[in-house]
């Protein structure tokens, strides 16, 4: 398990061990909506702070570069977010298992007896997620983006 995960699972576990003394009596109207704004905040707050733990070990390793005299490579530059190509393969992929999720949840809710007579429309979320990357791979140019991201990285 990766290590940024490791907050969160905490909180959540530590708020599921004391969920029982904020629902005690009639104060559930009162701990209800503090909990779920409470939960909020601190997933926002580790995210930030797992965001800026990896951002500090990453200046921790330029740092010993620096020091050694080495030139930091290229690659090491470039932000995580710049690592993850989009490619006209990936959209192809994400739309196909959106569009399939949909379908497959519009399905279930249809032919279920869930007691709602609408409930199928579920499946409009994800299907219409997996058109919009079938749309973006259609649209996206056959060119090569790896000559774009380097040109990208030269300018920093």
């Amino acid at each position: 398990m990766k290590a940024r995960y490791i907050f969160p699972l905490f909180l959540f576990f530590c708020f599921a061990m004391l969920s029982p003394l904020f629902a005690s009596g009639n104060s559930v109207e009162i701990w209800v909506p503090i909990g779920s704004f409470l939960m909020v905040v601190l997933i926002v707050a580790s995210v930030s702070f797992s965001r800026a733990y990896v951002k500090s070990r990453q200046y921790e390793v330029y740092q010993k570069y620096v020091e050694s005299g080495k030139e930091i490579p290229a690659d090491l530059l470039r932000e995580p977010r710049e690592k993850i190509k989009k490619t006209r393969e990936t959209y192809l992929q994400n739309g196909l298992i959106n569009l399939a999720v949909g379908l497959g949840l519009g399905l279930m809710f249809h032919l279920g007896n869930f007691g709602n007579e609408g409930l199928w429309a579920v499946g409009f979320i994800p299907g219409f997620i997996g058109i919009a990357h079938l749309i973006m791979y259609w649209k996206t140019p056959e060119k090569d983006q790896d000559k774009e991201m380097e040109d990208s990285t030269r300018n920093f």
